[in-house]
């Protein structure tokens, strides 16, 4: 069965902005009233509309729920798009968007009261007599640090799991060959300043790399155990 808004090859001169459906007054061709017209997934403010019309079983649960799920799908396709990603790398971003997450909930939660740590509103009614409810709770804002907590955890064992360790090492020792070919140059600047000779020069040049590579090599080595 086709997918709502699909073009079907027996159904002639049906596009995805129609119904797609077929007559049924025995012509074989094709309903082209809007899709979803007169159903909940109708053309509105978020989307052009999916499915079948309301006269051909648009309004039938089946139909709404595979109307839904097209229009997420579109939607997807329109806003999300799609990117060449492998598995690793999506999930070590992930990570990174989820310590951030965490960094700045722990900010939120480091700035509560004492007294607002496991005590606040838990319903509020608003009328004449407008009424609070406050009773001994967690803090929303420690609820949210807990959750994205323990999410950090999950990816970060999933990418670990997946093999992102050695993107992760990759990136660390690109940041720190730049690092070490940084402080060369500035190596060299002091070297200049102190107006070695040529042969100390040489060799406090040569020190230093060779005392930043291997200090680099450890941490990278240690990253990937």
């Amino acid at each position: 069965m086709a997918r709502p808004n699909e073009d079907g090859p027996d159904l002639e001169g049906c596009t995805r902005n129609h119904c797609h459906a077929r007559k049924r007054d025995g012509s074989g061709t094709a309903c082209h009233l809007p899709a979803g017209w007169a159903t909940d997934h109708a053309t509105n403010d978020e989307g052009p509309g999916v499915g079948n019309c309301k006269l051909h079983g648009g309004s039938v649960r089946n139909a709404r729920v595979a109307a839904r799920t097209a229009k997420a799908r579109i939607a997807a396709e329109r806003f999300g798009g799609s990117l060449d990603i492998d598995p690793a790398t999506a999930l070590l971003q992930e990570v990174q968007r989820s310590a951030a997450t965490v960094a700045y909930l722990q900010l939120r939660v480091q700035e509560l009261e004492e007294d607002q740590i496991v005590w606040g509103v838990t319903e509020e009614t608003i009328g004449a007599d407008r009424e609070v409810k406050k009773k001994a709770t967690p803090n929303a804002w420690i609820v949210l640090y807990q959750q994205e907590r323990r999410h950090l955890a999950q990816v970060s064992k999933a990418a670990l799991d997946a093999g992102a360790t050695a993107t992760i090492v990759d990136v660390f020792r690109q940041v720190g060959t730049t690092y070490v070919t940084l402080v060369g140059r500035v190596v060299e600047q002091v070297i200049v300043g102190l107006e070695l000779s040529d042969e100390d020069a040489a060799r406090a040049a040569t020190i230093t790399q060779a005392a930043f590579q291997t200090e680099l090599d450890n941490l990278t080595s240690g990253a990937a155990a």
